[in-house]
């Protein structure tokens, strides 16, 4: 999908887009992450449509959310990292690139689910890449996946203010070129975040473009009662081990 098409395609499908959003969508253009400086001014809008209080509301229940589930998961931690450690003789820990809010580039942290680097960083750079049938993971990182326990190290991430909680989930810069094209400034808008409205919507069983309309769709509705829905589906979707990848 490219091309100015698929630009016009994915903000019909985001839908019911408030008038301030589409002065966003107006004045967007590829960012940091691309080459280019971010739009300063499309972050001052957004936040402003958000609400400074309900901003900040939402960072405090990150950082209280992710402070008590590391603490609690902690020995869970603990031993998935040492059974990684002795299953893949590597480190129990990947970190790779990808795009926060403003174009700002950050290390996004995760269990290891590939037996080499190589791989994990080839699968990260495909998106449609279904890690559960390559020979290259094993039955324990499969597990991990399948229950997203794999994605606990981004509790680390929301601390830091790199991610949040809900949000979209982060991208890579191809798939931002590919897939957001000139909306790329609007999904940037926010934090990524380690669940959200695709997470919910069946993840990996969803792709592009309709994964593009979805998130940009979050983008033009976030709330903290979204939010909380989503965190309500969520719990019920790892529970089933829905669309996992």
């Amino acid at each position: 999908m490219e091309g100015g098409t698929s630009v016009t395609e994915i903000a019909s499908r985001a839908g019911q887009a408030t008038d301030s959003v589409g002065v966003i969508v107006e004045a967007a253009r590829p960012r940091t992450a691309l080459g280019q400086p971010f739009e300063v001014d499309i972050v001052r809008r957004a936040f402003c449509r958000q609400g400074r209080l309900q901003a900040a509301l939402k960072r405090g229940l990150d950082v209280a959310f992710a402070t008590v589930l590391l603490l609690i998961l902690s020995p869970v931690f603990i031993v998935i990292a040492a059974v990684l450690a002795w299953h893949l003789r590597r480190s129990p820990i990947f970190a790779h690139e990808r795009v926060g809010r403003g174009g700002v580039t950050f290390r996004c942290l995760k269990f290891r689910t590939m037996r080499d680097a190589e791989a994990e960083e080839a699968q990260i750079a495909h998106a449609s890449f279904k890690a559960g049938t390559d020979t290259r993971t094993t039955r324990v990182t499969r597990w991990l996946r399948r229950t997203s326990l794999d994605e606990l190290p981004q509790l680390i991430n929301v601390l830091t203010g790199e991610m949040s909680i809900v949000g979209p989930r982060p991208v890579v810069p191809d798939e931002l070129r590919m897939h957001f094209g000139s909306l790329s400034a609007l999904l940037l808008t926010v934090r990524p975040g380690m669940t959200g409205l695709w997470a919910v919507s069946g993840r990996s069983n969803i792709e592009y473009p309709e994964r593009a309309a979805i998130e940009l769709r979050y983008v033009t509705r976030v709330s903290l009662w979204l939010d909380m829905r989503i965190l309500a589906q969520t719990l019920f979707a790892v529970a089933r081990a829905r669309g996992a990848m």
